[in-house]
């Protein structure tokens, strides 16, 4: 299409400032369009078009069939590694905003983040295909760059990021060693546990003892890291990247007038000297005198990063290593180099150990007090102090990261169509699925590269056990229970256990923190009454008649109350081979508060192969007693539930297609008055 239109959408600002181009053909596509964060939206497309929109945009969405974006970009993309840490974010959404594809440069232009937040914006489900964002893995490419001060990868090791991130998708051992930077709360920017092949070193005495592994990620401001050579002798450096984190902060003075060379040649002089990376400077501090330096001022630009000001006053209430009276005479206090680094350092944020064994224990500080420099170039005298930058480790919105989940699922009642959206992602990303051999073939199709342990009847405190075990070996696991696992399911028997397992694994190595969820489910409750029609629109109560765990006498009871409150009720566990009796004992307790012609709803296998549903009265209900079981769920209607005959109209869901039961919550009142 060579009719290309553009007009500005403002309806929200631009994400982070960047410049977006929403492209649609088609008056559906504009539709969706208007529902973006903003950005230049173009009717119509061409290639010479798509050409300046690639190279003007930091994130492109189109709005359009995935073949035509692929056809349109296939000349604008090239392999070489160049183009590729330049190449915008590309995202395709069909028009009915029902998917969000991250199409190109999914983590250094940034699509696969933005495809995420466009898909929440929308409604709609992201797609994404990167290996280790599927596999919720770490991204050796982009490692600590979304961090309020991103880390540099040293330049030496960029050419071995291929080796590395092959070795981390195909889940080979990895050793991080990290001796400065934020705590890993920070940098594990993944929605899993810290995965089990990935192993944390935060002091040089553990590297000492570090096992072989095929990919090493050091994360340090050393310039010359002590571990290097002994990382060589075990691993080969080709599968080494080299981290640079912006951990620290420098202080500097200086005579008027001095130029930036002169304090280049003096920062890397003392960087040097103490074995610190320049490219660990996350900010330059001096004295509010020298806002108009422009040596400094200059230098600051060259190395890309801030440079904060304190006046005399401020800097006179550091306590320093090394007070001047000469300074003070000049300046106004005793000190600016080592007064200026603290202060930038203390102000960033408040200092908090670490507690974690896993967790990197930054020491923030002065760590190399005052240095004099003199340039003999220009003259001029320099003064160069370092402080760790003060890393706030406890900060609300860091996010704990764990070595091991345990999330039990409800999947509903069998059918993937019935199962939530999160059910069926915390399956996918399990890598361990534990369960019930019938509930396990239920989701037989979703169970691909997963470790499947599967027990029948009576094992249910034994798979929990397992299930928590694997939680602390730093596995992902599923716990799958039918229904919703919070409704006669396992979530009460895990939550039982985790405190007990809590306290016979405390001296245990191996017992590491793990992420504990429940993932609701569709319950039979539910099921049955959207195959019925419209019987739990009033209060309602479920009774399981499994004595099995409960004594008959609670159960009864609860039958009796319930039958006296004139709720709705839906029996779980109705029947089994070897107990029969209990429905027969619920229903002559219900006829003594109830007429037998109170309505009932019979399913069995809710959404499942071999569906069947009928309905009958309260009188008549135990006339197939010998189709019920454990499938089977009955639904006794209330005083007012009553069975309609829907002339017209085929209720798919029933076989007795047009009746359904209906509890009427009130709107027949205002239905009269309407016709009236």
């Amino acid at each position: 299409m060579e009719n290309v239109s553009k007009e500005n959408i403002n309806n929200i600002n631009n994400i982070n400032s960047k410049k977006i181009a929403i492209i649609a053909l088609t008056e559906k596509g504009l539709a969706v369009a208007k529902k973006i964060n903003g950005g230049d939206l173009y009717r119509g497309i061409s290639n010479s078009s798509m050409t300046t929109i690639f190279n003007e945009y930091d994130y492109i969405v189109c709005i359009f069939s995935l073949g035509i974006v692929v056809r349109l970009l296939a000349p604008l993309v090239s392999s070489k590694e160049s183009n590729k840490r330049s190449d915008p974010a590309v995202v395709c959404v069909d028009e009915h905003a029902q998917h969000v594809i991250s199409v190109l440069s999914g983590h250094i232009g940034g699509a696969n983040v933005f495809c995420q937040m466009l898909a929440r914006s929308l409604g709609s489900i992201p797609v994404i295909t990167t290996s280790s964002d599927v596999q919720k893995t770490i991204s050796a490419d982009i490692l600590g760059k979304s961090l309020d001060a991103p880390w540099i990868i040293e330049e030496s090791s960029k050419k071995n990021l291929k080796n590395v991130s092959s070795a981390i998708v195909n889940g080979k051992k990895i050793n991080v060693i990290q001796d400065a930077g934020e705590r890993v709360e920070e940098w594990w920017g993944c929605e899993s546990s810290l995965l089990n092949n990935i192993t944390i070193y935060s002091q040089y005495s553990q590297v000492k003892s570090l096992e072989k592994s095929d990919a090493t990620l050091v994360i340090s401001d050393r310039k010359k890291i002590e571990s290097i050579e002994y990382i060589n002798s075990v691993d080969s450096m080709d599968t080494t990247v080299i981290y640079r984190p912006k951990s620290l902060i420098v202080g500097i003075g200086c005579d008027r007038n001095t130029p930036a060379e002169a304090i280049k040649d003096a920062v890397e002089s003392v960087f040097e000297q103490f074995n610190f990376s320049i490219n660990s400077i996350c900010s330059l501090a001096s004295i509010d005198l020298k806002q108009d330096e422009l040596g400094l001022l200059e230098y600051a630009r060259k190395l890309n990063v801030d440079i904060k000001f304190f006046n005399k006053d401020q800097l006179q209430e550091i306590l320093v290593q090394n007070p001047s009276e000469r300074v003070k005479s000049l300046v106004g206090c005793v000190s600016v180099a080592e007064a200026s680094a603290s202060a930038a350092a203390s102000s960033a944020a408040a200092f908090a150990a670490a507690e974690d064994a896993a967790a990197v224990e930054v020491d923030a500080g002065l760590i190399v007090p005052k240095q004099k420099y003199h340039d003999k170039k220009s003259g001029k005298n320099i003064t160069v102090a370092i402080c760790k930058r003060w890393l706030n480790a406890k900060r609300e919105e860091a996010r704990k990261v764990y070595f091991g989940e345990l999330i039990v699922v409800g999947i509903g009642p069998g059918n993937i169509e019935q199962m939530t959206l999160r059910a069926y992602r915390a399956i996918k990303d399990a890598e361990v699925v534990i369960g019930h051999k019938t509930y396990i073939n239920l989701i037989e199709n979703m169970l691909t590269h997963q470790e499947v342990i599967v027990s029948g009847m009576k094992r249910e405190v034994e798979r929990a056990r397992q299930a928590i075990d694997f939680a602390r070996k730093g596995k992902r696991v599923v716990l799958v229970s039918s229904g919703d696992a919070t409704i006669y399911g396992m979530s009460a028997l895990v939550c039982e256990l985790l405190e007990k397992n809590e306290n016979e694994n405390k001296n245990e190595t191996e017992n590491k923190t793990f992420r504990f969820e429940v993932v609701a489910g569709v319950t039979a409750a539910q099921s049955v009454s959207s195959i019925l029609g419209a019987p739990l629109t009033d209060n309602f109560c479920t009774i399981s008649l499994s004595d099995l765990l409960t004594p008959w006498e609670r159960i009864a009871n609860a039958i009796e109350s319930a039958a006296k409150g004139d709720f709705t009720i839906v029996f779980y566990n109705t029947s089994s081979t070897k107990r029969k009796n209990q429905i027969r004992l619920a229903q002559q307790i219900l006829l003594q508060h109830r007429d037998q012609e109170t309505p009932v709803g019979i399913v069995k296998n809710a959404y499942r192969e071999g569906e069947e549903s009928w309905i009958t009265t309260l009188g008549e209900m135990l006339l197939e007693e010998d189709r019920f079981d454990m499938f089977t769920t009955i639904l006794i209607g209330n005083a007012s539930s009553f069975v309609n005959n829907v002339n017209n109209v085929n209720n798919v869901n029933n076989v007795n297609k047009n009746k359904i039961i209906v509890t009427p919550r009130g709107y027949r009142e205002r239905i009269i008055e309407h016709e009236g």
